[in-house]
């Protein structure tokens, strides 16, 4: 079979696509075997902080996978698909050093860890992975990706963070939801108290849209609602998707205390899926 000048030259072309695409790949996976040896620094043989450590390695996984189904979703470039996945896997950078130094999760008694992230990865192996353009646009989600609100722009950074912290919170949702009746529930709320009450405040934040301050939870219900509201928080009709199909208002819903004030929130929240989704 006989080529044109035209058809050799793009054949050409597409094995340098290929090839070029290939480089990429084991890019990141030498970037993610670079993650899994950084986080195993920090086991020390010792079942519950290790459980924490692999708890926090694992869920930075899955929020990368998150990150790539939500760029897949969105039709992003494969170049902006794989830095939204190297995002993902370093957004909780700082958590490692966090529970190290701490022994907990939780940044208002410790250290913020998103601030703490940017700080370690900007003097990380990691740096060595990406462009001085493509790690400027890490720092700020790194930094950012937990905050309750981040200054926007119409840039890669601002899409970045938004993917983070839409597949952040899939997972948090996956992690929390299989652990609401186990023995580490403690450990996942902050030990707070488990009662029956909950906050009316929060009730009523939720039902105007607005976003909840962490300080404020007072009860591992106002967690749960706290949880509930993340859904407001969304960016991406993907996640909106994910978290109908997981079924996790439901899931919520029925480990709070069958009132009222929570009916009216749960068809809030759902009517809100529903209409995003």
């Amino acid at each position: 079979m006989l080529f044109t000048v035209n058809q050799h030259s793009r054949c050409i072309e597409s094995d340098k696509c290929l090839f070029k695409r290939m480089v990429l790949i084991m890019k990141l996976n030498e970037l993610k075997n670079l993650f899994i040896s950084y986080t195993e620094n920090y086991l020390r043989g010792e079942s519950e902080h290790d459980f924490n450590i692999k708890l926090k390695k694992n869920h930075s996984l899955l929020v990368a996978d998150f990150c790539r189904y939500i760029a897949a979703s969105e039709n992003l470039s494969e170049k902006k698909a794989d830095l939204s996945y190297s995002a993902g896997l370093l957004h909780d950078i700082g958590r490692f050093e966090q529970f190290k130094n701490y022994n907990t999760f939780h940044d208002a008694a410790s250290v913020d860890h998103g601030d703490l992230g940017s700080q370690i990865l900007c003097d990380s192996e990691f740096a060595e992975y990406f462009s001085s353009v493509e790690m400027r646009d890490l720092l700020f989600t790194v930094k950012y990706h937990n905050k309750k609100e981040f200054p926007h722009s119409d840039d890669l950074a601002t899409l970045l963070t938004l993917i983070v912290r839409d597949a952040d919170k899939l997972d948090i949702y996956r992690v929390i939801t299989e652990m609401f009746n186990s023995d580490t529930a403690g450990l996942i709320s902050h030990h707070l108290p488990d009662t029956h009450e909950y906050s009316m405040d929060i009730i009523e934040d939720i039902l105007k849209g607005n976003q909840i301050c962490y300080t404020r939870r007072k009860t591992r219900n106002d967690m749960k609602l706290t949880m509930l509201n993340w859904v407001q928080d969304l960016s991406f009709r993907y996640s909106f998707q994910h978290v109908k199909e997981k079924n996790y208002v439901e899931i919520i819903c029925s480990t709070l205390p069958d009132t009222s004030d929570i009916l009216e929130v749960k068809r809030y929240i759902s009517e809100y899926i529903e209409k995003k989704s």
